[in-house]
């Protein structure tokens, strides 16, 4: 059945969904660093960021970054980071609305598609991990115009939810597809496809929030927490490609990490392991 079939009109305000840039699960190495570096691709026109760090035992760690051409942040916080821990890393826009835009992007990014495809293709990485890269960069493209295809017919229907034309607009950019058709090192393919994951992964966040607050759309926003979790856990090498792990579990994203690792389903992968 189609999803929007399902939803009717939401009876609560949108306005306080968050901007949701990247959702991210990951694993440190070395142990006890306090010197990391994140960084994401700089959505145009922003002014600056809320990151956020969050282990199974709770937020560790949220600032305010200030916008820059190429984003990035230092965790420098005094609590170290374990190898043996999973954290959930997220980026929210803050304080961005959207004027009047029209964004004509699709030649320009089929273009960074094949050339991507050309990057993961020519990319120095173990034959089973590239066709494993490849294949899920064609299925990061699926999920991607899924996504704008849910979010351009709810505009139709709620043309004032401006998380939804936020949404369109962060999607249509060329964004992570852009940094992998520049992409010089395998270091920089896996980076930025794994970057698309997160930046998808959040996309579904948002689209789970709205659908959470739409009459008798509980298993919409579901099946979109889902999807987020299985992107957002985009192996980050060769040694975690054959890791199992559960498709769903939303608590993380309620800030209840807790709640979520002492569930059957989530108790036993990485970012509830400690």
């Amino acid at each position: 059945m189609n999803c929007i079939s399902q939803l009717d009109a939401p009876n609560q305000s949108t306005s306080s969904i968050s901007k949701l840039l990247l959702f991210r699960f990951l694993q440190i190495t070395p142990s006890g660093n306090t010197g990391l570096t994140f960084s994401w691709k700089a959505l145009k026109r922003a002014s600056s960021y809320v990151v956020q760090l969050t282990s199974s035992n709770g937020i560790i760690w949220r600032d305010t970054v200030i916008s820059t051409d190429t984003s990035r942040v230092v965790y420098t916080n005094e609590t170290p980071v374990s190898e043996e821990i999973g954290y959930l890393f997220t980026v929210e826009v803050k304080d961005y609305s959207l004027e009047n835009y029209k964004l004509n992007n699709d030649e320009e990014v089929a273009k960074y598609i094949q050339t991507g495809i050309e990057k993961i293709n020519q990319a120095e990485l173990p034959g089973e991990f590239q066709a494993t890269v490849g294949d899920r960069f064609q299925e990061l493209l699926n999920c991607r115009n899924e996504v704008i295809d849910i979010a351009r017919s709810l505009i139709e229907r709620d043309n004032e939810a401006e998380i939804l034309r936020f949404t369109l607009y962060y999607l249509e950019q060329g964004g992570a597809i852009e940094s992998l058709a520049e992409a010089s090192s395998y270091h920089e393919v896996l980076e930025y496809v794994l970057e698309l994951a997160n930046t998808i992964a959040a996309s579904n966040i948002i689209l789970g929030r709205y659908f959470s607050i739409a009459k008798k759309a509980a298993s919409l926003s579901e099946e979109r927490f889902s999807k987020a979790v299985s992107l957002a856990l985009f192996p980050q090498s060769p040694q975690q490609i054959k890791a199992s792990y559960p498709s769903y579990c939303p608590a993380w994203y309620k800030s209840s990490p807790a709640q979520c690792c002492s569930s059957r389903e989530c108790r036993n992968y990485p970012p509830c392991l400690n």
